[in-house]
């Protein structure tokens, strides 16, 4: 249990960080910090360690920035609440698998290369969602820049 609370913890602050980032709570300088207690916890961690807390930490990320799928399809769409509830759980639990890849691939990398870990992590954390806005049929929400909106007004 101790394990599992280290691993997970962290990586859930993280994405519930990352939620208060986006305009609904437009806390926008937290998108230069939330992923600091993540990053911290994979340290140090195997491949496999890394990509559970990813996937963790993307969880509660895109369950709370892809909000209005639930009210859209519950509001608009006729379908039952918990129903949507549900659909956007999965489709959180698919778009967490990048962010779980993100901290395989970074793990790797920083076992790997002499590069440091202020370059890869934005670096691939960039990869990563340019490849998730586009493979398949694409999910170009919820991206780290949207924080950022405030500054371009």
């Amino acid at each position: 249990m101790k394990n599992i609370t280290r691993i997970s913890l962290a990586p859930m602050i993280s994405g519930a960080l990352l939620v208060l980032c986006f305009p609904t709570f437009d806390h926008n300088w937290l998108a230069f910090f939330a992923l600091v207690p993540f990053i911290i916890s994979i340290c140090g961690r195997g491949k496999r360690e890394s990509f559970i807390a990813g996937s963790l930490m993307g969880l509660p990320y895109f369950f709370g920035t892809t909000y209005w799928i639930y009210n859209s399809l519950s509001m608009y769409g006729g379908m039952n609440i918990y129903f949507s509830y549900m659909l956007v759980f999965v489709l959180s639990a698919y778009l967490s698998l990048y962010t779980g890849i993100f901290a395989s691939l970074f793990q790797y990398l920083i076992e790997r290369t002499s590069l440091p870990a202020l370059f890869i992590a934005p670096l691939l954390w960039t990869i990563m969602e340019y490849l998730r806005s586009m493979a398949l049929t694409g999910f170009p929400y919820s991206l780290m820049g949207y924080t950022q909106h405030s500054f371009t007004s």
